[in-house]
């Protein structure tokens, strides 16, 4: 389009109208980012659940546990995070918060977060308030801004 038949704009309306665009992508981006993260943190509670379980009641060693972890990176091989260590920290996951995580500040932190809290407390109150801190504050594994 030839540059002297370009239509006047407002200026103000034009700049008004990109900022809102721009904020409602930066929202959408930070709303589909904490729904991944929710959907794969409650995957690895469920994993996590089910592994206790076969290592309590089929009596699973940490073999089952090493060829599990190889049987599912086999078949997704596109896909990380199914190592036998990670394994191992969604058992543990699970296991520290038995009665679910769907409702929690848990579910909403990123999974290396939640590694954090379990290796550093052994209270589940205190890994819950140390997650909503992390919710509320925006700081790493919920550490306050000092």
């Amino acid at each position: 389009m030839n540059p002297e038949k370009m239509p006047v704009i407002d200026l103000d309306d034009y700049t008004s109208f990109l900022n809102q665009v721009k904020s409602d992508i930066q929202r959408t981006q930070l709303r589909a980012a904490i729904s991944i993260t929710q959907e794969l943190t409650q995957l690895y509670w469920r994993i996590g659940i089910g592994l206790s379980k076969k290592v309590s009641e089929a009596k699973w060693g940490s073999k089952i546990i090493e060829r599990f972890s190889n049987d599912i990176t086999f078949s997704f091989p596109e896909t990380s995070g199914f190592s036998h260590r990670n394994l191992k920290f969604m058992r543990q996951f699970a296991e520290g918060y038995p009665e679910g995580i769907r409702e929690t500040a848990v579910s909403q932190i990123p999974w290396g977060h939640n590694i954090v809290l379990l290796q550093k407390l052994e209270n589940t109150k205190e890994r819950l308030w140390y997650a909503e801190q992390t919710i509320d504050n925006g700081t790493k594994s919920g550490q306050s801004r000092n």
